[in-house]
């Protein structure tokens, strides 16, 4: 949510007034998330929001077959399940699952809470207007670019997302579900994966990548 930020979280508190910042403060729940670990659940009742203090999560949604679509993947400084903040049914859910892909850290905002605290600050309401457009820009552009791009492309930056440019990190989720992540096919997701080892961009052990 803040771009080019060198600490994106330390950025989301300076951007907001400093009553705004006191008052969230107060009503934060943190949470600590394993690997796998699901903060919320496509389809179950809306509880908040959710502020990425660390690590990595996959917003994603599942259908009737079990086939599975990657929407958007949050890292540090980004808040998670806002679509339905402003929904007002007596029935709102979350429309996706946001799972973790490595542990991490969050902070949780119930919505009522948090929808009071945007009314009586309109400074930050606008301020939050402006995360959620962000947000919605960045996954025009991904969706739109991922069809522009070649695969080996798409899945080196998804590499570099979940942290392979510094360590040795394993696919946190299975090939076919990268593949409909980044709108190809499992086949080509392995023919990049052996291109990239081959011309010395990728490094493999035992089941670990890393970017070189």
């Amino acid at each position: 949510m803040v771009a080019n930020a060198k600490d994106p979280c330390a950025a989301f508190w300076k951007s907001m007034p400093a009553a705004v910042a006191s008052e969230l403060r107060l009503s934060a729940l943190k949470m600590q998330l394993t690997k796998g670990q699901a903060i919320f659940r496509e389809q179950e009742p809306y509880r908040g929001v959710f502020f990425i203090e660390s690590g990595c999560f996959q917003w994603h949604r599942t259908d009737e077959n079990g086939n599975e679509a990657v929407i958007k993947i949050y890292e540090s400084g980004e808040i998670a399940g806002v679509p339905p903040l402003f929904d007002v049914g007596k029935d709102v859910r979350y429309i996706a699952t946001l799972t973790a892909l490595k542990p991490g850290r969050a902070v949780f905002w119930p919505a009522t809470e948090f929808r009071r605290v945007l009314n009586r600050h309109p400074d930050w309401m606008f301020i939050f207007c402006s995360y959620v457009a962000s947000t919605l820009k960045q996954v025009s552009i991904a969706k739109a670019s991922g069809t522009l791009k070649s695969v080996r492309c798409r899945l080196e930056e998804y590499l570099t997302t979940i942290g392979a440019a510094s360590d040795w990190v394993p696919l946190p989720i299975r090939k076919n579900q990268i593949a409909c992540a980044l709108n190809t096919s499992a086949e080509s997701i392995s023919r990049a994966l052996a291109s990239m080892q081959k011309d010395g961009r990728l490094q493999a052990n035992d089941g670990r990548y890393r970017l070189v």
